[in-house]
C-alpha cells in the first residue's frame, strides 16, 4: 500500500458565520460569510499543487406575507469573487435567487 504525503482534496480550515434577524414583523434580514482556506491536490502530471482560499458574502431577505405564504430573495457571492472550492470546480459569480414559501 503506497502512502500520501498530505490529505488530498481537502479544505485545511473553513470558517462560517450567519445572521438572521426578523428586522419588522413581516421581514427576515440574512448574511452569511463562508472562508476557507486553500488545499492540496494533484494535478495530471501527477505532481503537488495548491489552490487559493476564498471568501464569500451573501445577503438576503424574506417577506412573511402571513403564517402560510411568504417571499424571499439570496443574493450571493456578492464580492463576484472567482475561486475554486475544489480542483477545477470554479463557484459561480454574482448570482441571485428567489422564490415563493409555502408552508401547511
Amino acid at each position: 500500500m503506497q502512502s500520501n504525503a498530505k490529505a488530498w482534496n481537502t479544505v485545511p480550515m473553513e470558517i462560517t458565520g450567519s445572521l438572521r434577524w426578523w428586522a419588522f414583523k413581516q421581514v427576515l434580514l440574512k448574511a452569511d460569510l463562508y472562508a476557507f482556506g486553500g488545499g492540496n491536490y494533484l494535478d495530471k502530471g501527477n505532481i503537488a499543487q495548491t489552490f487559493k482560499g476564498g471568501a464569500d458574502v451573501s445577503a438576503g431577505l424574506e417577506f412573511r406575507v402571513n403564517k402560510m405564504f411568504s417571499a424571499w430573495l439570496d443574493i450571493n457571492n456578492i464580492a463576484n469573487q472567482k475561486y475554486q472550492r475544489w480542483h477545477n470546480y470554479e463557484v459561480y459569480g454574482l448570482n441571485v435567487l428567489g422564490g415563493v414559501r409555502v408552508s401547511f
